[in-house]
């Protein structure tokens, strides 16, 4: 097999793996939202439970 032949080989798989590296930071992306969203939420949920914040605060996390 020619050099070249196995070039072109080793970047088909390296192209295909880096497609696939784009679609798992892609999820990666949309977990990490996901997250956020949730830890805004919490925080939320956290300052009101606790009444550590000032009136001004409270009415923020309304």
């Amino acid at each position: 097999m020619e050099v070249s032949a196995l070039i072109g080989g080793v970047n088909a798989r390296n192209g295909a793996v880096s497609a696939r590296n784009e679609e798992v930071n892609a999820r990666n992306g949309a977990v990490s939202a996901r997250n956020e969203e949730v830890n805004a939420r919490n925080f939320i949920k956290f300052s009101k439970e606790s009444n550590d914040c000032t009136p001004n605060e409270e009415s923020l996390l309304s």
